[in-house]
């Protein structure tokens, strides 16, 4: 019983939260003037992270009505960036979204950067607007523009009427190997809508 209590007690996220604790403040003390100026509640968020389902951050005790045994459950950090929690917000925001989407079939599209190209947009992070403004541009030319073949080759058409779509966008500022990749998961309307018009 004491045994089970203490393995509980000194439970953690897992791989990234056992990283995090054994390197960030090595991490942050050679690098704490780019972390400040850019990221101002990273201190705060990866301590939260490090903490999450430990007893630092408090715990809950459950008892069995039938046996008499307890446990303690370590309370979580609630950080959308720790790995556990931020799932459970990704949902809610899933959700949320989607309240609000039109009422119609959508699609994912990823837009993602060359990795020859990646380090261009670590610092200074207001890079990361390039990426959002070349999404955007990418949407409107392909709802906008069209190319027919001709007897000369290819021939472009440019709509009259100018259209967009509805669309989420979400950054991802890295892969699944933990690797620094910005890209953007889209989640876009099966439809265009102009001021007068609405086609699929």
């Amino acid at each position: 019983m004491v045994i089970t209590l203490i393995i509980i007690l000194l439970k953690k996220t897992g791989l990234i939260a056992k990283i995090l604790e054994d390197n960030w403040d090595t991490f942050y003390k050679a690098n704490k003037y780019l972390v400040d100026e850019y990221r101002k509640n990273a201190k705060e968020e990866f301590k939260k992270v490090i903490a999450c389902h430990n007893k630092d951050l408090g715990s809950s005790v459950y008892q069995c009505p039938q046996c008499g045994d307890f446990i303690f459950v370590g309370n979580t950090c609630k950080s959308r960036f720790c790995s556990s929690c931020g799932f459970k917000y990704k949902l809610e925001r899933i959700e949320n979204i989607m309240s609000s989407a039109y009422n119609c079939p959508h699609r994912q599209i990823v837009f993602t950067v060359p990795k020859e190209f990646r380090k261009f947009f670590f610092f200074p992070l207001d890079r990361i607007d390039i990426i959002y403004q070349a999404v955007a541009e990418t949407i409107y030319s392909f709802l906008n523009n069209s190319f027919k073949k001709t007897k000369k080759g290819k021939k472009k058409y440019i709509s009259k009427e100018k259209f967009m779509a509805g669309f989420f966008a979400f950054l991802h500022t890295f892969g699944r190997d933990l690797k620094f990749n910005p890209h953007h998961h889209i989640l876009i309307a099966e439809l265009k809508i102009s001021d007068s018009k609405i086609k699929k």
